[in-house]
Parts: C-alpha cells; structure tokens; sequence
C-alpha cells in the first residue's frame, strides 16, 4: 500500500508539471496567473482578471524559468522569465466592464483551470465570469460562462458585447 501511494504520488507531480496552473511574479509584471497545457502557456494579470500574452515552449528551454531566491536561491531580484515563442501578446488589458463598472479579479482553479471575475453593481449584486482557455486542434479559445445580468444589460470585453447569461467561446488569434 505504501508503494501504491508513493507511485501515484509520483505519477500525479509529472501530470502536475506538464499541466500546471500557478501564479508568479513573470518577465518583471506582478501577480500573473499562468496555466500550462503541455508546451501551451496562457498569463493572465490578476490586477483585473484580463488575458495577457499566450506562448509556446521550444524544446531546449522551459515555458518559464524560475529563477530567484524562492525558487533555486538566485538571490534577490531575479523572477520568473517566460520562453519561447509569443503567439498572442495584449499591450492593453482585455477587461469586462458593464458602462464604467471593470471586472475585478476574484480566484481561481488549478484543477479546472478557470479564472473567476465580478462585476460588482451599486446595489452590490454582480456579475460573475468564468473563463476557462481551451486548446482544440492547434487553436486557442476562450470559453467564458456569464451569470448574473440583468435584463436589458450589457458587459463589454472591448467591442464584444454580451447581453445575456450562458456560455460564449471566442477564438485567440
């Protein structure tokens, strides 16, 4: 029993380290949430809960080094380095906002890799969103599920507009 447990101990840290989520200080912006998809990576900035940049690892280095005192005693300074290739970066913050109202960033799961972000109303009731990147057949999307709007409103992610709760998909490109 002992060995069973060491071995699926074993099994799940290689599993978490090809398909981790984790949030770091990286290439020198604080509070990044990245999750991991194999050689896949997607940043977000947890100021606002907005998309950041989508990379992929090339085979002789990691997607992100982790470099600095926490993590190889590299002494003070140094944080996290992303590599590889940049296939989308955002110069500007990808936030919902209902009118002047931005999303405000809330959590999120490492086991269904999902970002959680509320809009929060004068009368402190919200609207939640949900994002979870998805990869299918060598795209990138973002799945979102909307809950929360009232009727006859409108939340914005830049131009996009949604009117009405549910699931929405967008592909990156």
């Amino acid at each position: 029993m002992k060995y069973l447990l060491l071995l699926i101990m074993a099994i799940s840290s290689q599993v978490y380290a090809q398909e981790g989520a984790f949030r770091c200080n990286l290439d020198l912006r604080a509070r990044i949430l990245v999750f991991q998809f194999s050689k896949d990576f997607i940043a977000y900035d947890t100021h606002k809960g907005s998309f950041w940049k989508y990379w992929q690892a090339s085979d002789k280095k990691p997607g992100v080094e982790f470099v600095g005192a926490v993590y190889n005693s590299g002494g003070h300074g140094p944080q996290p380095i992303s590599h590889g290739e940049i296939i989308v970066e955002r110069k500007t913050q990808d936030v919902w906002s209902l009118g002047a109202k931005e999303a405000q960033y809330v959590s999120y799961s490492p086991v269904r890799k999902t970002l959680t972000c509320k809009i929060l109303r004068s009368d402190a009731s919200s609207i939640k969103i949900i994002e979870s990147p998805e990869f299918k057949q060598g795209r990138f999307y973002r799945n979102f599920l909307i809950s929360g709007l009232k009727k006859g409103e409108k939340i914005n992610l830049n131009k996009f507009e949604v009117s009405q709760n549910g699931s929405i998909t967008l592909e990156v490109k």
